[in-house]
């Protein structure tokens, strides 16, 4: 008779729980849970903060633990000088604040509107100007008296506006 026996596919041979690795797989198969567990968890916190604030975008930074929450981050427009885009800026925290300003590497965008405040759980709508003859990315920082986000990027991005719109 032969030392070689044969085991079934779904137990352990009697080998590998010797050498532990048997303890290995069922240790990996917990960590499924616990990764499942923090996907609730996650899920739950960003539904409750999308919830909270009214939208998924503001819920993250306000998770994140910022203190305001500019909307959108990537604003686009044409840059007949004329045409203005909308970022609005949700307060988060619970006390007023006051956007001062504006500092942009271009002077082809122009901030309006400014100084404003903001009061808590308030919306307000800031607006952009642009004139330019070429498309472009332009860094827009706006300065507030935020104590956990004192600046604010946004990348506006100016579009060149259609041949006879020109002014």
């Amino acid at each position: 008779m032969s030392a070689i026996t044969q085991t079934s596919l779904t137990e352990p041979s009697p080998e590998t729980t010797a050498l532990g690795l048997g303890a290995g797989r069922r240790f990996f198969r917990g960590c499924g849970h616990f990764v499942m567990f923090l996907m609730v968890v996650g899920l739950l916190l960003v539904g409750y903060s999308a919830f909270r604030t009214g939208s998924v975008h503001a819920g993250v930074s306000w998770v994140l633990g910022r203190d305001f929450d500019a909307y959108p981050p990537r604003p686009e427009v044409i840059a007949d000088g004329v045409q203005l885009a909308e970022i609005r800026v949700q307060n988060l925290s619970a006390s007023e604040i006051t956007i001062f300003g504006a500092e942009t590497k271009c002077t082809c965008v122009e901030v309006m509107d400014l100084p404003m405040k903001v009061r808590p759980d308030q919306i307000a709508l800031l607006h952009i100007r642009a004139k330019s003859k070429i498309d472009k990315a332009v860094p827009l920082v706006l300065i507030t008296n935020s104590a956990s986000s004192r600046y604010a990027s946004i990348a506006v991005v100016v579009k060149a506006p259609p041949a006879g719109m020109e002014r």
